[in-house]
């Protein structure tokens, strides 16, 4: 396997593009952007707002606009000045009245807050706006504790409500994954969310509210995102990072609607071209249950980066959701990058009926979770093989 970069940012090496993020900033999600700017225009600002994202697609971006719309001292019906102080403040997320609020990893010792960790966060933040929580694990440089927002956080949140503002009518808290509040934290923070001080705004950002109390729900006025389009996120990636078309337009295909993923995918050490030749040799050799060949592949595939695997995992599970899809590709890959791969999607189509690919799915998923965890690489994959192999001997 050859380990190509495709990554036009690795290639600009020390060229840093930093992100400010205004409205005209956010992908997509006009008729959001447009209910937000009219809200605030009226003066209807609600004292605590829910973003709801499937997927990354924008519910930080969409905050950060936010936070930088109502504090601006001069902004038009449609966006912030960026220009004013509180602009300018904002666009380095070092506004003395926006605060922060983000899962982190816990230290019985120190048992940390978000403010231990905001160099981090502004340098993710400012680097990347559309993110997820593996993105901002490797930022911590450790993937293996799970991240909570903690007791400690939420006294930390109540006492920043209770100071006075420093240089404008808002005080904004912004809680991204706030599905991470532990029960205590979240107890802590109900009355302030339900009754604020004047002139506070929380803005809660999720990728599910099974876990969030429904009293904190019901006090919150929900937005809920739709999925963006391939065409958006593609735009975007050439706009923001320089992506090649061609590429932007292969990683919007297969991230399903997430931006974070299509990053990673476009920024991946792998090209895309090479996940399909893998595909097609791994599907293969499970297919006909060739064991002495398998080993050396997974023994070649672990020499990728964590990103990669994941990548490839990631690749693979649209794949299998694409066999069951109405827009079966009657001629295999419909992209000029894999013509050189003999794959039909026709006939891989005909093995997997809703019960094989269910299973195939759970397997992925699982994999994807344990590489993001840093586990060794090889059993992983094995274990996803050998599942592979059952999953095409199973009887309909």
């Amino acid at each position: 396997m050859h380990y190509l970069s495709s990554n036009l940012w690795d290639l600009n090496a020390g060229i840093v593009q930093i992100c400010s993020m205004f409205y005209k900033d956010v992908i997509g999600q006009d008729f959001i952007k447009k209910q937000m700017h009219k809200s605030a225009n009226e003066g209807r600002i609600a004292h605590a707002v829910l973003i709801r994202e499937h997927l990354v697609g924008g519910g930080f971006a969409l905050a950060w606009a936010y936070a930088r719309y109502l504090q601006c001292t001069d902004r038009n019906e449609s966006d912030s000045c960026g220009k004013c102080s509180s602009c300018l403040q904002i666009s380095k997320l070092a506004h003395p009245d926006v605060h922060f609020s983000f899962p982190v990893i816990n230290d019985d010792n120190k048992n940390p807050t978000s403010d231990s960790f905001l160099s981090e966060w502004r340098h993710l933040c400012l680097d990347r706006p559309y993110f997820d929580l593996t993105d901002w694990l490797t930022e911590l440089g450790d993937s293996k504790k799970q991240p909570i927002i903690s007791t400690k956080e939420a006294e930390n949140i109540l006492h920043k409500t209770q100071l006075k503002t420093f240089n404008s009518p808002w005080k904004i808290v912004i809680i991204w994954m706030a599905e991470r509040l532990n029960s205590a934290a979240a107890n802590k923070l109900l009355k302030i969310i339900e009754e604020p001080e004047p002139g506070t705004v929380f803005i809660l950002i999720v990728r599910s509210t099974e876990k969030m109390l429904s009293t904190i729900l019901s006090r919150c006025q929900e937005i809920h995102l739709p999925t963006l389009q391939e065409e958006e996120i593609a735009a975007y990636l050439q706009a923001r990072y320089s992506v090649q078309t061609e590429m932007a337009q292969l990683a919007s295909r297969f991230c399903e609607g997430d931006v974070a993923r299509a990053y990673r995918l476009a920024h991946t050490d792998v090209s895309l071209e090479e996940f399909a030749t893998e595909f097609v040799k791994w599907s293969r050799m499970c297919y006909n249950a060739r064991l002495l060949e398998i080993v050396p592949w997974i023994n070649d595939m672990s020499r990728l980066s964590r990103e990669g695997l994941q990548g490839f995992i990631r690749f693979s599970s649209f794949l299998f959701k694409e066999s069951l899809n109405e827009r079966v590709l009657s001629n295999g890959f419909s992209h000029p990058s894999f013509q050189k791969v003999e794959f039909r999607m026709e006939g891989f189509s005909r093995l997997f009926n809703p019960k094989r690919l269910n299973r195939m799915l759970a397997a992925l998923d699982l994999a994807y979770y344990e590489i993001g965890r840093n586990l060794n690489p090889k059993p992983v994959l094995f274990a996803l093989s050998t599942e592979l192999m059952r999953t095409y001997k199973m009887k309909d």
